[in-house]
């Protein structure tokens, strides 16, 4: 049976290496998602990953914030779709927090 497409296998392994050089056993992972595909991409691995079992790590957890920076229309439906398929993954906890930029001198991504 083929495995998951090649950009899908990257992450993951990415995500494998990382949990087993940087996690304890019972640690909770948390992974920050803007709501973005690439973010999304991340979270879905880190759960996989964790669901996967490793042997020497059996408690390990993995956990999603999402922030809703409120620069664009509709932030917060983005922000509780993207916890809703993260929760559908076995992400535990999710959190939505919610962030109010303000404008500085170098624009509002800068400041977020």
């Amino acid at each position: 049976m083929p495995g998951p497409p090649n950009p899908v296998a990257a992450v993951r392994v990415a995500a494998r290496r990382a949990l087993r050089d940087h996690c304890r056993p019972a640690d909770l992972v948390l992974v920050a998602c803007s709501g973005g595909p690439d973010s999304l991409a991340l979270a879905a691995a880190a759960c996989f990953e964790v669901r996967s079992a490793h042997p020497a790590q059996p408690d390990l957890r993995a956990g999603v914030v999402i922030v809703d920076d409120d620069l664009q229309a509709g932030g917060a439906a983005v922000a509780e779709q993207a916890a809703r398929r993260r929760r559908h993954l076995g992400a535990e906890p999710v959190e939505v927090v919610q962030v109010h930029v303000s404008e500085h001198g170098d624009g509002p991504e800068a400041a977020a």
